[in-house]
């Protein structure tokens, strides 16, 4: 199967963590199933080259990435890491592996032993498109000489932190390239801690994070551009099926810049406020719970 940026770039982030915080019995056991000589290694074992990550990868699902060891290493290491990109000085572009790699990956990477990723984490969530396209077409304003496209640069993962309660949560929006028509696919994950994660969570690996998490969601749907710049964004909880909504109130996306957007602040709104006695004919109740659905994604470099 294909797999979209979100999911490739969830992909990397498991095998980075695989190939920097391994312990000397995960070692052993690739090493023995491998049928190679064990050899004697500290407690902890820091790090695996990229060389030892296509070996466990081609140990568990017999897939060889590359012509030979060192060729597969250095496409893992692309892959996950990175090159400069001559065209775009300063940035990067990561090489997808080919599909029967990709694939092989995804299954050491799921495996009950490794145990990074589950199906789930990968689940494709595929909106219907039926009603956005209705949308934009409604939305459409006869004195526009031409309809405002979402540009490419607009793709990408923005993330949301917030301490209430005593529980920090960790929101990462994840928006697709735009399709021909202009739509954006949407994905949503909410990783919930306790309070104190807050302060180490900078130093977390993905696995760490995955591991310490006490909750997970995942929202899924579809994003569109209306004519005034305003970015509306659809979602729907893929467990409860429970519907969210976010709608632009400011960003810096701006479309002759080739710099893509660093903030997107948002009016997140499910249900409507149900107005009681003293608060009929006040707006101070609406205007403080408007203020708590105010939220700010920040882009995060990849």
């Amino acid at each position: 199967m294909g797999y979209s940026d979100w999911q490739l770039n969830r992909i990397r982030d498991a095998l980075r963590a695989f190939r920097q915080y391994t312990h000397v019995e995960d070692l052993d056991y690739y090493e023995h199933h491998g049928e190679k000589e064990k050899k004697k290694r500290s407690s902890l074992v820091k790090s695996f080259t990229w060389a030892d990550v296509r070996e466990a990868i081609a140990v568990v699902t017999g897939v060889e990435i590359g012509k030979d060891m060192k060729k597969g290493a250095e496409r893992l290491r692309q892959f996950v890491e990175g090159i400069n990109d001559k065209e775009n000085p300063g940035q990067k572009r990561f090489p997808v592996p080919q599909q029967e790699s990709l694939d092989g990956i995804v299954r050491f990477l799921t495996d009950e032993h490794t145990n990074l990723l589950s199906e789930d984490e990968l689940k494709e969530y595929a909106p219907h498109y039926q009603a956005p396209m209705r949308l934009l077409e409604y939305l459409a304003q006869d004195f526009d000489r031409e309809r405002l496209m979402p540009p490419e640069k607009i793709a990408g993962t923005y993330e949301l932190r917030t301490l209430e309660d005593e529980v920090f949560v960790v929101r990462e929006l994840v928006l697709q390239r735009p399709s021909e028509d202009g739509l954006i696919q949407v994905i949503e994950t909410e990783d919930s801690f306790k309070g104190e994660a807050s302060k180490e969570f900078d130093g977390w690996s993905y696995l760490d994070r995955r591991q310490k998490r006490d909750g997970y969601e995942r929202h899924g749907g579809w994003a569109i551009l209306t004519p005034e710049n305003n970015l509306f964004c659809f979602l729907k909880n893929e467990r409860t099926t429970t519907n969210r909504y976010y709608f632009t109130l400011a960003s810096d996306l701006e479309h002759r810049s080739e710099t893509p957007p660093i903030q997107l602040v948002f009016l997140h709104h499910d249900y409507s406020l149900e107005l009681t006695g003293q608060e009929i004919g006040s707006m101070d109740a609406v205007m403080e719970q408007t203020a708590k659905n105010i939220i700010g994604f920040r882009r995060v470099e990849q």
